[in-house]
């Protein structure tokens, strides 16, 4: 089963409120280097749920549009997915 954030923990591996995050995507503002809106996944109760790939597409969408000053700060966003992702995991 592949690991999924929901969208207050999306919003901290951002270093971001709910809110921020929660109106750009009403917005429509992430989007994709093709245009393509980034929408996240949804429960069965329509809760928002963002996997890996999808947080990375915002990240660098963030990152084009400057909402993520310096790539060191797409470093770290990056970071803290891949770590988180990585947390989440059950250990064997």
């Amino acid at each position: 089963m592949d690991t999924t954030f929901s969208a207050r923990e999306a919003a901290a591996l951002f270093g971001r409120s709910y809110s921020w995050l929660d109106q750009r995507l009403r917005a429509g503002d992430f989007k994709r280097r093709d245009g393509t809106t980034i929408e996240p996944l949804r429960t069965p109760g329509n809760y928002r749920r963002f996997d890996v790939p999808i947080l990375k597409d915002i990240a660098f969408c963030c990152y084009r549009n400057g909402w993520l000053r310096g790539y060191d700060k797409l470093r770290m966003v990056l970071f803290n997915v891949a770590t988180a992702a990585v947390q989440s995991q059950p250990e064997f």
